[in-house]
C-alpha cells in the first residue's frame, strides 16, 4: 500500500477530537429536544386512539434519538478519558526517566567513591614502615568490599588485601590481625580474592590462625586445629609436614603430616604410609586412589599408634572386609555420647 493510501485510510478515519465528539452530542441532544418538541405536539394535539397511535408511532424514534446521544456522548468521555491516562503515562514516564537520571548519576559517584577508596587503600598498605597507614588502607579497603554491593571492586580490593597479609603473615602483629579480619568479614559475606597463598613456618608448634578469602591455600609445618581446619576447608589443597590435633580430616593433600585424636573421614592411600597418627578414630572413613594390596594394610603399622574405629562403622576400601589387623575394633558400646 503506497503512502498516501495510508494518510487517505487514517484521514477517512473517525476523529479523535473530543471537542467533535461533544459538539455532535449537544447538537444531537438539542434536535433531540426540538423533535420531542414537536412530537408532543404533533401527539396530544388529537385525543382518545389516535392520540395513543401517534404516541407508539413515535416512540421508536425518540428511542433511536436518544441512543444516539448516549453513543455521542460516551465516545466523547471514552476519548477524554484516553487523553488523561496518555498524559497521566506520559507524566509518569517522564518521573521515570527522571529517576533514571538521579541513579545514573548517584552510581557515577557511588564508582567515584569506591575507586577513590581503593586508591587510597592500595596507597596506604604499601607504606609498612608507617602502622597508622596501613592500618588506614586496611580500614579503607575494608569499607570498600562492605558498601560494593554489585561486587565492581571488591575482588581488586581481596586482592590486595590478600597479598598483604600473604607477604607479612609471620609478623602477626595489628595491622597483620586486622588484615586477617577483613579477610575473613569478607570470605563470610561471599567475596574472595584471586591469590593463591601458601604458607611456611620452620616451628613446628606454630599455631596457624583462621584466615579465609583466597582461591587456595597450602600449608607446610606447624599445627592446625578443629577450628581452623573447618574454616578453610574449602580453600585448603595441600598440607605438608603440619600437625593436626582434634581435627575432621577429609581428603586434601597430606603430605608427612601428623594427626592426634582426629576423626579420619577420608583419606588418600598415597599419602597414608607417610602419615602418622595417634589414637585416630577411623570409623567409616573412606579410602581410595591408589592401587593397594591386602597384604600391604599391616604395614602401616596403624594399631601400634593406637588408632582404632568402632564395630558397627568400619572403614570402607573396595575390596577389603576386615580391619582388625589394621586397626584396634572396638564395641559400638564405648562410642562416646559427644563427638569425638
Amino acid at each position: 500500500m503506497r503512502p498516501d493510501e495510508d494518510d487517505n485510510k487514517v484521514l477517512n478515519g473517525p476523529t479523535d477530537n473530543e471537542n467533535t465528539w461533544l459538539i455532535a452530542a449537544i447538537v444531537t441532544f438539542a434536535f433531540a429536544v426540538v423533535a420531542f418538541g414537536f412530537g408532543a405536539l404533533w401527539t396530544f394535539s388529537r385525543e382518545g386512539q389516535d392520540a395513543v397511535y401517534r404516541a407508539q408511532t413515535f416512540a421508536p424514534f425518540g428511542v433511536a434519538i436518544g441512543a444516539v446521544v448516549t453513543f455521542f456522548t460516551v465516545v466523547w468521555r471514552g476519548i477524554l478519558s484516553t487523553k488523561q491516562l496518555n498524559l497521566q503515562a506520559a507524566q509518569l514516564q517522564q518521573q521515570i526517566d527522571q529517576l533514571s537520571q538521579v541513579i545514573r548519576q548517584n552510581d557515577a559517584k557511588e564508582d567515584e567513591n569506591l575507586v577513590k577508596l581503593l586508591q587510597e587503600g592500595a596507597k596506604f598498605i604499601t607504606e609498612n614502615e608507617k602502622q597508622p597507614q596501613v592500618m588506614a588502607g586496611i580500614a579503607s579497603l575494608d569499607v570498600l568490599i562492605s558498601n560494593d554491593v554489585k561486587r565492581k571492586y571488591s575482588i581488586q580490593a581481596m586482592d590486595i588485601l590478600a597479598g598483604y597479609y600473604h607477604g607479612n603473615f609471620l609478623l602477626d602483629n595489628d595491622t597483620v590481625r586486622n588484615a586477617r579480619r577483613a579477610l575473613n568479614r569478607a570470605a563470610e559475606s561471599g567475596v574472595s580474592s584471586t591469590i593463591d597463598a601458601a604458607f611456611s613456618s620452620h616451628d613446628d608448634a606454630h599455631q596457624w590462625p583462621t584466615v579465609r578469602g583466597f582461591a587456595s591455600q597450602w600449608y607446610t609445618g606447624g599445627r592446625i586445629d578443629f577450628t581452623t581446619l573447618s574454616e578453610i576447608r574449602s580453600e585448603a589443597r595441600s598440607f605438608e609436614r603440619v600437625s593436626f590435633y582434634r581435627c575432621e580430616v577429609w581428603d586434601s593433600l597430606y603430605e608427612k603430616c601428623q594427626f592426634r585424636k582426629c576423626e579420619i573421614k577420608s583419606f588418600d592411600l598415597d599419602f597414608l604410609e607417610q602419615s602418622r597418627f595417634e589414637e585416630c578414630d577411623f570409623s567409616g572413613c573412606k579410602f581410595g586412589r591408589f592401587l593397594f594390596f591386602d597384604d600391604e594394610w599391616p604395614k602401616l603399622a596403624l594399631k601400634l599408634g593406637k588408632n582404632f574405629y568402632y564395630a558397627d562403622d568400619p572403614p570402607t576400601f573396595k575390596g577389603r572386609d576386615s580391619w582388625r589387623d589394621v586397626l584396634i575394633e572396638k564395641p559400638a558400646t564405648e562410642r562416646p555420647q559427644t563427638p569425638f
